[in-house]
């Protein structure tokens, strides 16, 4: 059996130690040391971007981060509570952790998400130049001591072959 589960890392990690969950996939810089989880693998690298629809004031052009204050962020929960303190420009206005309804709302207007270039597929455009543009490696992290079942040892390398075609 299958369950997953989609929140903040903070969310994911706190389930993690509860025992409710077997691994979970969260940036790097979301792991801090801890008795109760450890990392056990690399799944790949996700380019970071700025995601606007193609009509966007800012589409096509080279931005600074100033540039992109004028201008409401979307995104997944904030990770302050972990010590990882959003930048100015990049603090979200707007807080989802559906990317489906985070999609919509930058198709539908002047919002930048703060997402993986890959999840543009085809329908927003990344910003050239802000300077959270950039590799963030995504990590499995499980407890501590726990040996990882047959079918989420092969859920993670499924992830891992999913995220080097989308590269």
């Amino acid at each position: 059996r299958i369950r997953t589960a989609v929140g903040s890392a903070i969310d994911l990690l706190k389930s993690l130690q509860d025992d409710e969950l077997e691994f979970v996939v969260v940036s790097r810089r979301m792991v801090q040391h801890s008795t109760h989880h450890s990392i056990v693998a690399s799944l790949g690298w996700v380019e970071l971007a700025v995601l606007v629809r193609p009509a966007h004031p800012l589409a096509g052009r080279r931005v600074s981060d100033r540039d992109l204050a004028r201008f409401p962020v979307v995104g997944g929960s904030p990770a302050d509570k972990l010590g990882v303190r959003k930048e100015g420009a990049y603090e979200s206005t707007i807080m989802c952790d559906n990317y489906e309804a985070l999609r919509k709302v930058t198709l539908e207007s002047d919002a930048l998400w703060i997402a993986a270039r890959c999840l543009a597929r085809g329908e927003l455009v990344p910003l050239k130049g802000p300077s959270i543009a950039k590799p963030n490696e995504l990590v499995v992290v499980a407890a501590t001591g726990r040996t990882l079942s047959p079918i989420a040892e092969k859920l993670i390398e499924e992830c891992r072959e999913l995220l080097a075609r989308a590269g």
